[in-house]
């Protein structure tokens, strides 16, 4: 895979740590990238 710019900055959270909202919210937006046709 191509390098990220910016990726050793980002802040990664474990799921579990995600109200059930902040959940459905990243499923739809990772829907939308996954799913793209």
């Amino acid at each position: 895979f191509p390098p990220i710019d910016g990726i050793s900055t980002a802040k990664v959270l474990p799921i579990r740590e995600l109200s059930d909202e902040e959940i459905r919210k990243w499923g739809d937006e990772f829907k939308k990238i996954f799913m793209a046709q």
